[in-house]
């Protein structure tokens, strides 16, 4: 069976939010599980996974039927859901998920900081923390494959990344989490070029909590 674009996901979503919703599971499935377990960090197996993508498309349902629905961008949306469900099920299993990014965020801030803007994250209220989290996330989810699963891999390996300061442990995460053989001279590379996007797409969606170079 084919693919759909997202561009003609969102067509669907604009015709019938039930079209959409059947859409997103045909043709999006495997993609937000894949999402799942990156959030995850290894910390997540296939039932858990499972359990946690049927919980995000009721909320999906759900949000579909509200009077203020919007159909622009629904993988936006998707991704939300998937991380707050995915960081939900693991608070709840007592698990510290190394996708929460509050103690690497002020060293991602040094990297991106070579990107043409440096994060101010102390002077973020805690709402517009939580809000970074998320767009992070989907501007992450994003960009091409390589780049995406690298760019996961790092924000969640940061500590062991920064000890070492080699992309060895981007590449085990990467192993750990897809299946896929990264080499860690890869692994740096797809991080480098995804820099740039990252911190470009952060600011088109508003996020001005940074201080031009």
């Amino acid at each position: 069976m084919g693919g759909i674009s997202r561009d003609e996901l969102e067509g669907e979503f604009r015709s019938s939010p039930k079209e959409g919703m059947e859409a997103l599971h045909v043709f999006f499935r495997d993609e937000i599980a894949g999402y799942i377990k990156c959030a995850g960090l290894g910390a997540l197996d296939s039932n858990d996974i499972s359990d946690i993508y049927q919980d995000v498309m009721v909320d999906l349902i759900n949000a579909t039927r509200k009077l203020d629905f919007d159909p622009t961008e629904p993988m936006r949306l998707v991704y939300r859901v998937a991380y707050t469900n995915t960081k939900d099920f693991l608070r709840k299993r007592g698990i510290r998920s190394a996708a929460n990014l509050d103690d690497c965020l002020e060293h991602l801030a040094k990297d991106l900081k070579g990107t043409t803007v440096e994060l101010r994250w102390r002077c973020m209220t805690a709402d517009q923390q939580v809000a970074f989290n998320s767009a992070l996330f989907d501007v992450i989810c994003q960009l091409p494959e390589k780049q995406k699963i690298t760019a996961l891999a790092f924000i969640t390996r940061y500590k062991e990344t920064r000890d070492t300061d080699l992309f060895t442990e981007i590449a085990n995460g990467i192993r750990e989490s897809t299946g896929h053989d990264m080499t860690a001279a890869a692994a740096k590379g797809n991080w480098y070029r995804a820099r740039p996007t990252i911190a470009a797409k952060l600011i088109d969606l508003g996020f001005d909590l940074y201080t031009p170079e």
